[in-house]
């Protein structure tokens, strides 16, 4: 969002600029008027002679292919060069303005060279300062987002340790050693060290419900016992049901009294 903002006034202030120099040139031509310069004023008079030598003048005053042009656009050249500015294409403005607010703002700026117009400068700064702010705001969130992770990996890290020593202490088997390395990984996958059972119990009751139905509902309806019941019996069963997990090969017995 901030990278079309930036993009949208550099555009708007690139037609202001050239606007600002065709004025200027207009003003020392005794034949034109400021008001030619807009739109609605094609009936005034002399209109159609000025219109005749009005492209060599603008030309000559407000050129920005020549190696000297005579009027400073400074960040706004590239705007005027690459014809966004007269392009009818709103696809090719919004694209080429988004690209120039991203590259500039991830650069700071930095290959900007402005030229003395105080709005100009004013924007060069506000947009070395807006992309300082969103590069402090991405490395404090990387830091927040891998501190947190570190801490869920440690976490784990302790509990498969804790569970390996348990088991040699407790001289399992090698091949109940072996699946409980498997499940300590695979607990990890599915659940990025949280626990959900916990998280969920502490929310109310008709979250707990629509996160419930969100997570088991599909899984009931392909018993084939639960596929053509009622909506309400399928919310009962999913609220009642507890997530547990299972590697592979995993027996599951359960008697009913």
């Amino acid at each position: 969002m901030v990278f079309q903002i930036v993009g949208s006034f550099w555009y708007l202030l690139s037609a202001l600029r050239n606007d600002t120099c065709w004025q200027r040139a207009c003003k020392h031509n005794t034949t034109c008027s400021t008001s030619f310069l807009y739109c609605g004023n094609q009936g005034m008079d002399v209109y159609r002679d000025w219109s005749i030598i009005s492209e060599s003048v603008f030309d000559t005053s407000c050129s920005v292919d020549v190696d000297k042009p005579q009027f400073d656009f400074g960040i706004f050249e590239q705007a005027l060069k690459s014809g966004i500015v007269s392009s009818r294409h709103f696809l090719s403005k919004y694209c080429y303005c988004l690209w120039w607010g991203l590259q500039n703002l991830s650069t700071l700026g930095q290959g900007l060279e402005t030229s003395t117009y105080p709005g100009e400068s004013i924007f060069s700064i506000a947009l070395a300062i807006f992309g300082l702010i969103l590069f402090a705001l991405l490395i404090g969130n990387m830091q927040t987002y891998l501190q947190s992770l570190t801490i869920l990996l440690e976490e784990m890290r302790i509990k498969r340790r804790d569970s390996e020593q348990w088991t040699h202490h407790r001289l399992l088997p090698d091949d109940l050693q072996e699946r409980v390395r498997r499940y300590d990984p695979y607990k990890w996958l599915v659940t990025r060290g949280v626990d959900e059972e916990s998280l969920v119990q502490t929310f109310p009751k008709d979250l707990r419900r629509g996160i419930k139905r969100h997570l088991c509902l599909a899984l009931v309806k392909r018993v084939p016992l639960f596929e053509n019941m009622v909506e309400r019996l399928l919310d009962a069963i999913c609220e009642r049901l507890k997530p547990c997990l299972y590697t592979e090969e995993f027996q599951l017995m359960r008697s009913f009294s």
